[in-house]
């Protein structure tokens, strides 16, 4: 080999070496930073979309829930309106006069009384019970009991006894019963009680 052939092997030698070292720089002093920062954005782009994607699905929902807050009231006021107010006892005559028929007689109804209210929870409301009794066939007594339950569904049957009107009873008289309830219901407080 010649000393020319020697010293131009060492030169490309040396470029090859220094070639290699400038990649090498370049890569960890600029392309890795670089790729770096990108990761981050792209994390960071990635984060603000689940926020906004959250945050829209919140104001939807908060739509939804102003809309059902709102249809809730109505329902709410509906029901109060049933409530009873002033003279309980008057509201309750005059109300299970309307949901007497010909099949389920009311032989007695003793006067309310106010309790404690023990609903959680807690109400603006009063609570008084009353105990109704009368006499009715089974089937009828089951369609009022069912038909008071949906019409005022602020009443809570506290105490149901029944027993037959007769204890050795035709055909016909079988299916009679006596009946006592006591029922609970929420009173509507007067302005100046509230």
């Amino acid at each position: 080999m010649t000393k020319l052939a020697k010293e131009k092997r060492d030169k490309i030698g040396r470029v090859v070496v220094l070639t290699v070292l400038v990649i090498s720089a370049l890569w960890v002093g600029v392309t890795q930073p670089l790729a770096a920062a990108r990761k981050t954005k792209s994390a960071s782009a990635l984060r603000l979309d689940q926020t906004l994607h959250t945050l829209r699905r919140n104001v939807a929902m908060a739509g939804k829930l102003k809309v059902d807050l709102v249809e809730a009231q109505q329902r709410l006021e509906i029901r109060e309106a049933k409530l009873p107010e002033g003279d309980v006892y008057r509201w309750i005559i005059r109300t299970f006069n309307n949901l007497q028929s010909s099949k389920v007689d009311f032989a007695a109804l003793e006067s309310p009384r106010s309790i404690e209210s023990r609903i959680l929870p807690k109400v603006p409301h009063r609570t008084a019970i009353f105990s109704l009794a009368g006499t009715a066939r089974y089937g009828d007594f089951g369609t009022f009991l069912a038909n008071l339950e949906n019409t005022f569904p602020l009443m809570r049957l506290q105490r149901l006894e029944l027993e037959p009107t007769h204890y050795d009873p035709t055909e016909k008289e079988q299916e009679t019963i006596n009946f006592k309830l006591e029922i609970l219901t929420l009173v509507k407080a007067s302005p100046d009680e509230q």
